[in-house]
């Protein structure tokens, strides 16, 4: 049983001890959240694609589609994996797919790994509400909710000072390079391992 007793910050820091997932810190160096570098490069990328208005949007309906569509299977799927395992796969889905970008050659492969960056963005929600709700009381899910959630708009500060200075001293390809490294190499990219619980009725240290 979890103890009542316990604080916001120690489930927080007994999350973290356990090495699988942190998805505040994960969530607040978001740096692509949905087309924040895409729109971003979105002058370059025309003149290397020559695309057209039509084609730039097809290329954002490809990421939203996608989007909605891994919102669903990844609930469902989170589900029956536990969120250690789902978010670890949405986190490899997502880092890879946007590291993919840098050698896109056409308009379709660019669109291609738009639409794989979404399927694996989407299990970023299904995975930090079912954490929320299995290792904090309900007196405390709103403020750790809160806490992951503020992170979404850090991004939106960092990628317009960050993205330009890349593209500007080594091109466009290193912006989809660093940050889809940044994903999984801010945090420790979550691995299942046997000595990791997934529930805090299995940690020791936040039970009676």
């Amino acid at each position: 049983m979890v103890s009542p007793h316990c604080s916001l910050i120690h489930r927080w820091l007994s999350l973290d001890r356990r090495g699988w997932l942190s998805l505040d810190w994960r969530r607040w160096l978001n740096l692509d959240r949905r087309i924040q570098v895409i729109s971003l490069l979105k002058p370059t990328l025309e003149r290397v694609f020559a695309w057209t208005e039509t084609d730039y949007s097809h290329v954002v309906m490809a990421f939203q589609g996608a989007y909605a569509l891994s919102f669903v299977a990844f609930g469902w799927g989170i589900d029956r994996i536990g969120t250690k395992i789902g978010y670890s796969l949405s986190v490899f889905v997502w880092s890879g797919a946007a590291m993919l970008h840098a050698v896109a050659s056409s308009t379709f492969g660019f669109g291609v790994f738009r639409a794989l960056l979404g399927l694996g963005e989407g299990g970023n929600f299904p995975a930090a509400i079912k954490t929320v709700t299995e290792w904090f009381p309900q007196k405390e899910r709103v403020l750790a909710t809160g806490i992951f959630n503020s992170g979404t708009n850090i991004g939106a500060v960092v990628a317009p000072v960050l993205v330009p200075w890349l593209l500007g001293q080594y091109g466009w390809q290193s912006a989809f390079l660093v940050t889809g490294a940044e994903r999984s190499g801010a945090e420790r990219l979550p691995i299942p391992t046997g000595r990791f619980t997934s529930r805090p009725s299995r940690t020791r240290a936040i039970r009676r």
